[in-house]
């Protein structure tokens, strides 16, 4: 077969061969293009993949950090309120920096992680609600940092409505080590 297209070949014009010459290079030259665009694509996915794998961990440990800190810190009230005798109690305003500069950024996580810090965090309004409701008031220090005070006869009711919050932010911190687990094997 190869000897009957060179026979061919030599067969033809000057001008015909020049023809055939330009589109055999034309056809191979846009082959070589199309491929080294689309491995060049390959790649790039690739690189992107990976760099918002790391986003996405940055972020999950972030708001894994943040979460652990308010469970251990809610443990920490209830047990303040619990032992605390005859006096009045103070305790800061549970903030979370991490969640409300992060929430456009959710979309990295997984749909599990983003379920249970959305449960937590959107619970901390109605938990300080039930501090208002069991005579916790509110108060600003100069370093502007909030805290709400609780009369001495009621920290036993505060206890109780608190015992459920550690539990909901260590449900976040158990998602979030699941789905750095999982990301990390991509990276």
């Amino acid at each position: 077969m190869i000897a009957g297209i060179l026979e061919w070949v030599n067969t033809l014009t000057p001008q015909a061969a020049n023809l055939l010459g330009t589109t055999a290079g034309l056809v191979s030259g846009s082959v070589a293009l199309v491929a080294g665009a689309l491995f060049n694509a390959h790649l790039n996915r690739r690189r992107d993949d990976r760099l918002r794998a790391r986003d996405a961990l940055t972020l999950a440990s972030a708001l894994r950090i943040e979460a652990k800190m308010q469970a251990d810190a809610f443990r920490d009230t209830i047990e303040s309120f619990r032992n605390t005798k005859g006096n009045d109690a103070g305790i800061p305003k549970p903030t979370s920096h991490v969640w409300d500069n992060s929430q456009d950024q959710l979309g990295l996580l997984s749909e599990e992680a983003v379920a249970d810090l959305l449960h937590a965090n959107l619970s901390l309004p109605s938990w300080y609600s039930g501090m208002v409701v069991v005579g916790g008031g509110s108060i600003r220090t100069l370093g502007d940092q909030e805290y709400i005070m609780l009369p001495s006869g009621r920290l036993h009711w505060a206890a109780n409505i608190t015992e459920q919050m550690p539990g909901k932010f260590d449900k976040v911190v158990a998602s979030l080590d699941r789905f750095i687990t999982e990301t990390r094997k991509k990276v």
